[in-house]
């Protein structure tokens, strides 16, 4: 529960499986005044295992700074202390590597290599400080995200809530009351956004608030739906995230019969007990926006009703 710098000596840090140095950590003239330092991730609660293996390559004096001794430093030198901020985002940098992986979580895992090659190339890494706002409630966006290191919370503000015409007062303290009460807390491995990326919601419903350094990864929301498309075991794992996340639809609502679905039917003027045999011999259909339904010129004898949702039906484009 340290972090600790090279006072004299020099060592090097080393990555899982890597031959190569990420970084030499020594206290000599001409070096960064964060050259010295490592340990800090852990110390942050940016992660819970340490990323890389430090050795010393000569003798070397340490000193060690622990987490309680890092608190009660930033309460006596608040500006001065920002430099262990700025040392813990380079490592951050430096150890993206071995941060998790969005291709290799549970939601995308086993579903092809062709999947795991388009996240890849679509997929850009961003690395937020502590404190920042990575997306607003309320905001109109449908980015998709997985954190791949660090802690953040999800905050709603009350129901009735309307923004002040004053300007807030600053300081972290007011931002995060204006930001609402937690909703829920997010930590390595877990994803976050899919209520706009799937058209659950037109708007953010909460704001992401970075609890530490926090590298996230970022897929465009639209390129979710097309990997939605051409991979149909991803569906029902998008809809169980969506549950899990606090998101469903109205019609997967606790408590909501299987019969109400039926009251679609009446226009066919079904007697009741047609429209329940119809309604058993359906089958469900769950399709995210803009996805295809049915392609125009198909051989298809398909009977859709339509249960929830607005679709385009488009004849010749």
């Amino acid at each position: 529960e340290s972090c600790f710098c090279i006072f004299r000596g020099e060592a090097a840090a080393y990555l899982p499986g890597e031959s190569e140095c990420v970084a030499k950590l020594s206290h000599t003239v001409g070096t960064t005044a964060w050259a010295a330092w490592w340990g800090l991730l852990e110390v942050l609660g940016i992660c819970s295992k340490a990323p890389a293996e430090v050795i010393a390559e000569t003798d070397v004096i340490v000193w060690y700074l622990s987490q309680q001794g890092l608190r009660d430093l930033r309460k006596q030198f608040p500006m001065e202390c920002r430099l262990f901020d700025k040392v813990a985002r380079e490592h951050v940098k430096l150890a993206q590597a071995t941060a998790l992986s969005m291709a290799d979580a549970p939601l995308f895992q086993g579903l092809g290599a062709d999947l795991a090659e388009e996240l890849s190339r679509a997929v850009r890494s961003e690395i937020y400080s502590a404190g920042a706002t990575i997306v607003c409630e309320g905001d109109v966006s449908d980015d998709f995200f997985f954190l791949a290191r660090g802690r953040l919370s999800v905050r709603r503000r009350c129901p009735g809530h309307k923004h002040s015409e004053h300007p807030p007062p600053s300081g972290p303290a007011h931002k995060n009351l204006l930001l609402g009460d937690v909703f829920a807390q997010f930590q390595d491995g877990q994803f976050f956004g899919e209520a706009t990326a799937l058209g659950y919601s037109t708007v953010r419903t909460g704001s992401v608030l970075c609890e530490t350094i926090c590298d996230v990864r970022v897929l465009p929301g639209n390129k979710l739906l097309e990997l939605a498309s051409t991979h149909p075991g991803l569906t029902p794992r998008l809809l169980a995230l969506a549950r899990e996340n606090g998101n469903q639809l109205h019609c997967e609502a606790p408590g909501r019969s299987p019969g109400e679905d039926l009251a679609v039917l009446q226009p066919l003027d079904l007697s009741s007990g047609g429209a329940t045999a119809l309604d058993d011999d359906m089958g469900r259909l769950v399709t995210f926006r803009s996805q295809l339904i049915e392609q125009q010129g198909s051989d298809s004898s398909t009977f859709y009703v339509f249960v929830e949702g607005t679709v385009l039906v488009e004849v010749d484009g």
